[in-house]
């Protein structure tokens, strides 16, 4: 193929925190270290991914709802968690909702591609330098642009996707050699997908599917991070998150459910304050030293109170990404 021819958490719980609902503070709960010892796989690790939140998340879902929707689907871990029947997944960023529709369509030609690569600082350069030449890029199949996405989030520094505003990837090398792909779980994930419709789209474009008693999940990038102007071209700014506000506003008027992951901000919690608010307090990683830890806090926002566990609280998590 033309691809093969151009190229040859730590996890730990510490202080509980307090969680509001409707102005009432739930009482305190703390996990055992059995409950920590639960994981959940996901096809690529993810900056701001919630692998170790899906569990109870999970549990913080409607009793029940009729369609699932995921616009920022990312990693996908609260999706392959509860593995939807009735899917609606989208994102804006184009060669994640590729990758999905080739591990959905593909899998084994997929598999085929990715055991082509190579772990090591010139092939990852090479591989990371072919959107520099549309030319050469625009050739590439979608299997192998899929393959590419994987091999770069494996690669690349820290679950990074970032780009520069010439939608060229610049994500430095994580310097690992030992890697490999975990061919059995991308079949598993390919399992999954079936039933799910996979969109290259806005956020916005829920508003014209969902419907009474739909559930939708938002995590999109957070409210002053550093991801809000990379994770695509286009960026994910103040505006973005007063549109997003929005459309839970709609949401909620319809009759539907949502959820939505967001940094615990002055403006957050103005935009959000009619809702439910949980606070989640992490411990988290953000370079390459391990004693470079931040204390953040992050909120849940939902419109709804029958959830699957009466008493759930996601507690104070501690999360290297």
């Amino acid at each position: 193929m033309y691809f093969e021819t151009h190229l040859k958490t730590y996890l730990s719980v510490s202080t509980i925190i307090k969680v509001k609902k409707k102005g009432l503070i739930m009482k305190k709960q703390s996990l055992n270290s059995s409950q920590t010892k639960k994981t959940t796989t996901t096809l690529m690790q993810w900056v701001g991914g919630k692998v170790r939140l899906a569990d109870k998340l999970v549990e913080t879902l409607p009793e029940t709802y009729n369609n699932y929707f995921e616009p920022f689907i990312g990693a996908g871990s609260l999706f392959f968690k509860e593995v939807p029947e009735n899917g609606y997944i989208s994102d804006m960023n184009y060669e994640l909702i590729n990758c999905y529709k080739i591990i959905q369509s593909n899998v084994e030609e997929l598999i085929v591609d990715l055991g082509k690569h190579e772990f090591n600082l010139d092939y990852y350069m090479r591989i990371r330098s072919l959107d520099r030449d549309l030319e050469v890029f625009n050739k590439l199949t979608d299997i192998e642009r899929g393959s590419r996405f994987l091999y770069l989030m494996k690669g690349g520094y820290n679950g990074l996707w970032r780009v520069n505003q010439k939608n060229q990837n610049n994500v430095a090398w994580n310097k690992k050699t030992d890697l490999e792909f975990d061919y059995d779980y991308i079949r598993e994930a390919s399992k999954k997908l079936q039933n799910t419709v996979i969109e290259h789209k806005d956020f916005m474009c829920i508003k014209d599917n969902i419907q009474k008693g739909d559930f939708c999940y938002f995590d999109s990038p957070y409210d002053n991070s550093t991801n809000e102007k990379s994770y695509t071209k286009e960026g994910f700014g103040v505006k973005e998150q007063e549109q997003l506000k929005e459309l839970c506003d709609y949401i909620d008027s319809i009759g539907a459910y949502f959820l939505l992951s967001n940094s615990c901000t002055e403006r957050t919690l103005n935009l959000y304050s009619k809702y439910r608010i949980e606070y989640i307090s992490m411990k988290q990683n953000i370079s390459s030293n391990k004693d470079k830890r931040v204390n953040t806090t992050e909120i849940l926002v939902s419109n709804y109170t029958n959830q699957r566990a009466v008493n759930n609280q996601i507690n104070n998590v501690e999360v290297a990404i």
